[in-house]
């Protein structure tokens, strides 16, 4: 499966951990999760 990750709009922008957004094939939204940098940013805590 094919997948285009758009970039947040300006409100959502520079939020940690999120890399974008996309629309499912149902039509629904998904935010994209940015894996290492949560990790990054969280792996110290543990």
């Amino acid at each position: 499966e094919e997948v285009v990750i758009k970039p947040l709009g300006s409100m959502l922008q520079g939020l940690e951990g999120m890399a974008g957004a996309t629309i499912t094939g149902d039509g629904k939204i998904a935010l994209i999760l940015d894996i290492p940098g949560l990790m990054r940013k969280y792996a110290s805590r543990y």
